[in-house]
């Protein structure tokens, strides 16, 4: 079956969020499917309990949720883990406010429900590659794969929010 993805050069550790069961645990076994190790939370503090256990590469996170909104837990996972995670949100919410506030909240990345799962994969698999090349030494003097410069650079940050 071709899928449009090819396997990752190194496999990320992802962490999905989503209140919906089903959402949650379709999104982590589609992404283990593509190689990645993955945990699945459907509340924001199962979230952050999981992100302090075993720290995440790229969080997946929905907005709105019962305990904690995803943009408390953007904010603690940032303070917990810097730059070091990729915060991607996937929301029903759209308005230019929303993307502002996910802005705020550290996000690096935002996507409207339905996310267009195969830019998401594609996203997952270039980060995956930029830090295989990172993780070899190559270093931040390799141009990062199309688009995740924008992504990882701190500076970009408000760029990659579309």
């Amino acid at each position: 079956m071709d899928t449009g993805v090819t396997a990752p050069r190194r496999a990320l550790h992802v962490l999905v969020v989503d209140d919906f069961e089903d959402t949650a645990e379709s999104l982590a076994l589609l992404l283990r499917y593509d190689g990645h190790q993955t945990d699945f939370a459907q509340s924001g503090s199962a979230a952050l309990a999981i992100a302090r256990a075993r720290p995440p590469d790229v969080a997946l996170l929905d907005i709105v949720m019962p305990d904690l909104s995803g943009y408390e837990v953007a904010r603690e996972l940032r303070t917990l883990l810097g730059q070091g995670v990729l915060l991607v949100a996937i929301t029903v919410l759209e308005s230019e406010e929303d993307k502002a506030r996910g802005r705020e909240a550290g996000f690096d990345v935002y996507f409207t429900k339905p996310a267009d799962l195969r830019r998401l994969r594609a996203l997952v698999r270039e980060v995956a590659a930029w830090r295989a090349r990172f993780t070899r030494g190559e270093g931040l003097g390799v141009a990062a794969p199309n688009g995740a410069s924008d992504i990882l650079s701190k500076s970009n940050r408000k760029k990659s929010i579309n």
